[in-house]
C-alpha cells in the first residue's frame, strides 16, 4: 500500500514538474507557428558545438548565404572556443542548450539553477550574450522555466524535427523527411554534435540535397530574430 501511494506521489510530482509544462510550452509553439505567414524557415541546430561536424554545417551555411541559429551545450562550447567564433564572424545566433545535455524533468531545482548559472558563465567568457533556449528533448520543468525568465532568455523549440541523429538514418531519408514535413514559416530542428555512428555527417550531406530544392519551392531563410521581433 505504501508503495503504490509513494509511486502515484512519485508519478504527480513528476506531471506537474515536468510533463504539464512541457505540454504546455508545445501547444504555445504550435499556436505561435500558426500566425506566421512568411516565406522564411529557420534553421537551427542542435547539440554542438563538435570539432569536425560543426565545420561541415558551417561550410554549407556559408556557400549557400544561409543564416541559422547553433543551440550549444555550454561544456562543449567551453572545450571548442575557436568554432564559437567561427559561428559568430559567420553571422549566426548562438543559443543555449543547457550545460552537458540533461534532461530537465529529471533535475533537481538546485542542480537546474546550477546548470544555467555555469552555462551563463562559460558563455560570457566567449563573448556571447543568449537571446534563446532550447532544452534538451525540448522538455521542460517548472524550475527551468523560472532560471531562463529571469535570464530573459526566450524559449524556442520547433515545428520539424526528422531524426537526424538516429544510427540508422540515412542522408536520403532525413532530407526526404524535411522535404516531406517543412512549410513556409517552420523551425527546423537539426544536430550538428552527438548522434549516434557519424550521424550529423549525414545531416551534412542532407542539407546539401534539400538547400537548392526549398530555394526551388519559393523558401527564404530568417534568423530568430527577426522571427521574434528582436
Amino acid at each position: 500500500m505504501w508503495l503504490i501511494l509513494v509511486t502515484i506521489i512519485i508519478l504527480l510530482s513528476l506531471t506537474i514538474y515536468g510533463l504539464v509544462p512541457t505540454l504546455l510550452y508545445r501547444v504555445l509553439n504550435r499556436n505561435f507557428r500558426n500566425t506566421r505567414t512568411n516565406q522564411n524557415i529557420y534553421l537551427t541546430f542542435d547539440d554542438g558545438v563538435d570539432e569536425k561536424y560543426t565545420k561541415e554545417v558551417l561550410r554549407v551555411l556559408k556557400e549557400n548565404n544561409i543564416p541559422a541559429t547553433f543551440f550549444v551545450v555550454a561544456n562543449f562550447a567551453e572545450k571548442h572556443p575557436a568554432l564559437i567564433s567561427n559561428i559568430k564572424s559567420d553571422g549566426h545566433i548562438i543559443g543555449l542548450h543547457s550545460l552537458s545535455h540533461k534532461n530537465e524533468i529529471l533535475q533537481t531545482p538546485w542542480n537546474i539553477k546550477k546548470d544555467f548559472s555555469k552555462s551563463m558563465d562559460i558563455l560570457k567568457k566567449l563573448g556571447v550574450k543568449p537571446k534563446f533556449f532550447r532544452p534538451p528533448w525540448g522538455h521542460f520543468s517548472l524550475s527551468g522555466i523560472k532560471e531562463f525568465k529571469s535570464l530573459d532568455l526566450t524559449p524556442v523549440l520547433w515545428n520539424v524535427i526528422v531524426g537526424d541523429w538516429k544510427a540508422n538514418i540515412t542522408s536520403e531519408e532525413i532530407a526526404n523527411r524535411l522535404l516531406e514535413k517543412t512549410e513556409m514559416g517552420d523551425i527546423i530542428c537539426l544536430h550538428d554534435g552527438r548522434g549516434k555512428n557519424e550521424a550529423p555527417k549525414r545531416t551534412v550531406e542532407a542539407l546539401e540535397i534539400v538547400i537548392p530544392i526549398w530555394r526551388s519551392r519559393g523558401f527564404t531563410f530568417g534568423t530568430l530574430e527577426e522571427l521574434y521581433e528582436y
